[in-house]
This record gives C-alpha cells, sequence and structure tokens, in this order.
C-alpha cells in the first residue's frame, strides 16, 4: 500500500514539474512577443516624430476643380517616392469628402518635387512637394480642408473658395 502512495505522489510530482516547465515556457515566449512588439512600437513612434510635414501654401486653379497644395519636409526622414505614393489625401468641405487616389482619372492626385536640394530619390528635410489634386466636380464657395496622411504624419491645411 505504502509503495502505491509513493509511485502516485511520484507521478503527481512529475506531472506538477511537467506543468510547471510547460507554463513558465508560455510565458517566456508571451514575454519575448510582448518585447518585440514594444520595440516595434518604439520604432514607429520614432518614426513618427522624425516625419513633419508643413503645409506650405495652396491656390486653386481658375476652375476650381484643381489644386495645388505645397507642402515642406520639415521632419528629419527622408520620404522615398514609393511612401509618398502611399499618402491618403482628402478634400474635406460642408458637403464634399473627396478621397483621391495617386494618378489616374479624375478625382486623383499627383506630386513632383520642386525644391530638390539634395538629389537622394526622395523628399528630403527642406524639400518642397506641390500636391496637384484634380477634383471630379468644382469646389463652390465656403471653407475646406485637405488633408495628407502619410504613414507616419499627417499635415491639414484649411483654404476658403469664394467670397
Amino acid at each position: 500500500m505504502v509503495g502505491g502512495y509513493l509511485v502516485a505522489e511520484a507521478m503527481v510530482a512529475v506531472a506538477l514539474v511537467l506543468t510547471a516547465s510547460a507554463f513558465t515556457s508560455n510565458i517566456f515566449n508571451v514575454l519575448r512577443e510582448m518585447e518585440q512588439v514594444g520595440r516595434d512600437r518604439l520604432l514607429h513612434i520614432r518614426k513618427e516624430v522624425q516625419t513633419r510635414l508643413e503645409p506650405v501654401f495652396i491656390h486653386v486653379s481658375e476652375n476650381r476643380s484643381i489644386l495645388h497644395f505645397w507642402v515642406k519636409n520639415t521632419g528629419l526622414v527622408k520620404l522615398s517616392h514609393s511612401e509618398i505614393a502611399m499618402t491618403e489625401v482628402f478634400v474635406i468641405g460642408r458637403q464634399l469628402l473627396e478621397n483621391p487616389r495617386y494618378c489616374g482619372e479624375p478625382p486623383c492626385w499627383s506630386y513632383e518635387l520642386v525644391r530638390d536640394v539634395f538629389e537622394d530619390n526622395g523628399w528630403s528635410w527642406g524639400e518642397t512637394v506641390k500636391i496637384t489634386v484634380r477634383l471630379r466636380q468644382p469646389l463652390s464657395n465656403g471653407e475646406y480642408l485637405i488633408r495628407l496622411s502619410t504613414l507616419y504624419s499627417r499635415v491639414d491645411h484649411v483654404f476658403s473658395v469664394g467670397g
């Protein structure tokens, strides 16, 4: 009888050790994943802090269906041409919400580097980009917001059309 208890207790002890080992292994895996998520988030925040865009000027064409928007990169990070092409552009008004796509048929937008200081194949610090937005319909009188949203930053600019 005593031998049976010893065997049973030994089996329970082995089961407890195996369970504790598996639990510890899972905890370490979760901690490693949390560390990686924290590192990724820190890199994202660092890129956000280093990426800054400032609106310079907006011009509405005579027919009110084309917007020219100049934006300066005042951040420390260069945006590649592919990152610029991934930018979301929004034109928002009282009865208007346009989200034109990059290139193509109106509504669409395109860009050109108007002040390419560093010929480094991107939009670097101090350089200005001219964004041209072609709308589906002309803008009516009123106040509008144009928003550029990149992966790491956003720039808003309010402008008025008409009297």
